[in-house]
Parts: structure tokens; C-alpha cells; sequence
């Protein structure tokens, strides 16, 4: 489905399908749109170089985009709104415009073994809930949901190695603000029953793995402060 004037595919009015094996390129709007109430799958699709999103969901639906290729598209990678659940998994997102996968309110999908590099902005936004484990890596943004993955993961290397970066780059978001505070303020958050008990219980095994690191230090008085 290529150099459509619209979506490459448009499903709705409650229709049940899957979606495989398809390339979606250089459409206007999206590669797939998917506007029903009704169960989806969407897998092992190509979709790369479309003007808006390479998949977007947009109802309150249940399904799963598993095994997608998405690449170079205007927005996103993958962009769910509007109440989706189910999967997100084992897809590729890549140099997007905006984030590799944009979840917006009030989708609790389960979002795990993707990998999301080289986007433009996040390589997973998440407006609420928590994220699996993902490969998430040389992307322009972080949201505060990854930094929280790898928390919960143990993955200190990788949280040593992202605050690293932030601060010797000295990175700012495309609003001017700086991503260091933003990073920070993660830790004035958390989930669960008792989530800044569970943030200072991960700060302290971070700081036994790096004991000279300024970042577990902050992360632990800041995670202690909310307290």
C-alpha cells in the first residue's frame, strides 16, 4: 500500500481483522489506521516513510501489534489513544519524527521486547502505566516511564549511562527545559503500594553498585523527600 492520499489501510465500523505481512510506505496519513471497536492484530508489517504514524490505533479496543517494522514515519513509530489494551511487543521503531511508540491516556496496554532507537523525541512515551522490559536506546527524549523500567529492571548501567550523557551533553527538550531535572523528577513519582519506599530500596542497591556516582545519591534524597 503506497503513496495513498490518506492511510495506506483504514479499518472500522467494527470490523474484526488481521493485518500481516503488508508494506506500508510513502502514505500521506498513516500506513495502517485502525478506527473499530472490534479485536485487531496487526503483525510483521513494513511500515516506513508514511506522513503521520506507521500504525495508529485510535478506539477502545483489545489486540496486538507484535513484529512491526516502523521507520522514518512523520509522527510516530506506533501511536495508540482513545482506551487500547492488550500487546506492543517485539517491534522495531526507528527514526521517527516524534517517539519509536506513543501510548496516550487511558491505554494500559502491556509494552514489552520492542526496541525503539534513533527517534526524534522519545523511544517510548508512555501517558501513564508501567512498561516491560525494552531496548531503548539513542533516542533525542527519555520519558519518565524508562527511566522507571530500568529502575525496576536493576538496569544501573544503563540509567549510569543515560544521566551521564544528559549531563556531559548538557541536553535540553525542544521546549529549552532541562533534561536532567526531568530526569530527577522521576523519582518524585513511583507505582505500586509503597512507591517511594520502592524507589529509595532501588536507589540503595544502585549506589552499592556505583558507590562514586553523584546520580543514585540525588535520585535516594530526592526518592526520601517524597517520602
Amino acid at each position: 500500500c503506497k503513496n495513498n492520499a490518506r492511510n495506506g489501510i483504514t479499518i472500522q465500523d467494527n470490523a474484526t481483522v488481521e493485518v500481516s505481512a503488508n508494506t506500508f510506505c510513502e502514505n500521506k496519513w498513516s500506513g495502517v489506521l485502525f478506527a473499530s471497536n472490534s479485536q485487531f492484530n496487526i503483525t510483521d508489517n513494513n511500515c516506513f516513510d508514511n506522513g503521520m504514524s506507521g500504525i495508529e490505533i485510535n478506539s477502545q479496543t483489545n489486540g496486538s501489534i507484535v513484529g512491526n517494522m516502523c521507520r522514518r514515519n512523520g509522527i510516530n513509530g506506533i501511536f495508540v489513544q482513545n482506551g487500547v489494551t492488550g500487546s506492543i511487543s517485539k517491534n522495531i521503531c526507528t527514526e521517527n519524527k516524534w517517539h519509536g511508540i506513543s501510548i496516550g491516556k487511558n491505554c494500559v496496554p502491556h509494552v514489552d521486547n520492542n526496541e525503539c532507537f534513533k527517534n526524534k523525541k522519545c523511544g517510548i512515551y508512555n501517558d501513564g502505566g508501567m512498561l516491560g522490559y525494552n531496548k531503548i536506546y539513542d533516542n533525542k527524549e527519555f520519558g519518565l516511564q524508562e527511566i522507571h523500567m530500568y529502575l525496576r529492571l536493576e538496569d544501573f548501567d544503563e540509567l549510569e549511562k543515560m544521566a551521564s550523557q544528559i549531563r556531559n551533553e548538557k541536553r535540553r527538550f525542544a521546549s529549552g527545559s532541562w533534561q536532567l531535572n526531568y530526569f530527577y523528577s522521576a523519582f518524585e513519582i513511583g507505582y505500586g503500594s509503597r512507591p517511594f519506599e520502592d524507589n529509595a530500596d532501588y536507589c540503595a542497591r544502585w549506589i552499592s553498585k556505583y558507590p562514586t556516582s553523584v546520580t543514585p545519591r540525588i535520585a535516594m534524597a530526592i526518592s526520601l523527600c517524597w517520602q
